[in-house]
């Protein structure tokens, strides 16, 4: 690395469904002309540091994205909803985006966020309730579903290389179920899950009594990271600007 100097770090965090793999490697070789490519439980509270991660394993992921990481030997974190792996399911939002598309009447843009909103805060309260609306629709969307945005098996995340880690997709409030899902994917997969994905719900929600060491937090794309010195240090999305490198040195420096 030469010239800018970055005082912060970054997350680049993608999801296989809408993200081109044949724009990884081109993101990858943009991002280490100024930042230092490091896994992310080393990037953690080192600036100037690069870390890549995927919001979940899906069958394209390990498809199409896997074979380019295994290649370059780059390290990344894959964050896993336990429930839905090796079961043919989409994750909710992934789910209710599709019933919205096929059934928009039924499925409205309210009820979906609703929905997605109820399946953080309670998730049997949200599958009870979008089981009852799913037999509003008679059919499942088919037409929307695409196969390859499913979810992996535990087969595929159990022969994953040692520098490719797992991390908790923490889609709920519930943390004795955030626990027994942690601690079924460190089973099943063979990794140590030291980092949570937090993209709905409260951002306080405390992981420190699972053995998460890290959290990320917000919308998809590259994420600007900040640390509270006092508790888990949290990568926080923020809108990207059009400012100068120097005025991103300066705004978006770790306390």
């Amino acid at each position: 690395m030469g010239g800018f100097k970055p005082s912060h770090s970054l997350i680049a965090l993608l999801d296989s469904s809408s993200f081109e793999s044949e724009k990884l490697s081109a993101l990858i070789e943009e991002l280490t002309k100024s930042y230092s490519l490091q896994a992310l439980s080393d990037a953690v509270g080192r600036m100037g540091s690069f870390a890549l991660a995927f919001t979940h394993p899906r069958k394209l992921w390990v498809r199409e994205f896997l074979p380019v990481l295994i290649e370059k030997k780059v390290s990344c974190t894959v964050f896993v909803l336990a429930d839905c792996v090796g079961t043919n399911r989409l994750p909710p939002e992934d789910d209710l985006a599709a019933y919205h598309q096929e059934f928009p009447t039924i499925f409205t843009q309210t009820i979906c966020d609703e929905l997605l909103k109820l399946s953080w805060e309670s998730p049997a309260g949200y599958l009870e309730r979008f089981e009852k609306k799913r037999k509003e629709a008679i059919r499942p969307p088919i037409a929307a579903w695409k196969p390859e945005n499913f979810m992996t098996t535990w087969g595929a995340l159990s022969r994953l290389p040692p520098f490719i880690e797992v991390g908790l997709f923490a889609d709920n409030s519930d943390l004795e179920l955030l626990r027994k899902a942690k601690t079924t994917i460190e089973k099943l997969s063979g990794k140590v899950i030291s980092a949570a994905l937090v993209l709905q719900g409260e951002k306080g929600l405390d992981l420190q009594d699972l053995g998460i060491q890290s959290v990320v937090i917000g919308r998809r794309g590259v994420v600007h990271l900040k640390t509270d010195r006092m508790a888990l240090p949290h990568w926080v999305a923020e809108e990207e600007t059009n400012e100068s490198e120097e005025g991103k040195k300066e705004n978006h420096s770790a306390p």
